[in-house]
């Protein structure tokens, strides 16, 4: 019961923080959940990386390099007015939210993917 009520008096605190606050409040707390080297695809989104990385093997891929494609993202996003950036419907991303801390899974995963891509081909 003491965990609950712990968990009760948050939730009542972060309630009365701002729209922004509380979206980067929910969004570290997402962060805090997940391991960038848990991440599952589904049969859906295997397939597609199947297609693509055979398509690199192949020579027939046009891409950029991870850095390239996250430098520009996080630049759009800095941009944008009034310290907010439009996602889907009403969710914003707030202002001071740090966009590195936000792509670090992504680009863990795609370092941890090129590394191994990298070591099948020399072996």
């Amino acid at each position: 019961m003491i965990f609950m009520s712990t968990v009760k008096k948050i939730n009542d605190q972060a309630m009365t923080l701002s729209a922004s606050e509380r979206a980067g409040l929910a969004h570290d707390l997402i962060l805090s959940l997940d391991d960038p080297l848990d991440f599952e695809p589904s049969p859906v989104h295997e397939v597609e990386i199947q297609r693509r990385l055979q398509m690199v093997r192949e020579g027939t891929a046009a891409g950029r390099p991870a850095d390239d494609v996250f430098t520009d993202i996080k630049a759009k996003y800095s941009k944008m007015p009034d310290s907010a950036v439009p996602l889907s419907g009403n969710l914003q991303v707030p202002e001071g939210l740090d966009l590195d801390r936000c792509f670090r899974p992504l680009q863990a995963k795609a370092k941890l993917l090129a590394g191994s891509e990298t070591n099948s081909n020399n072996g």
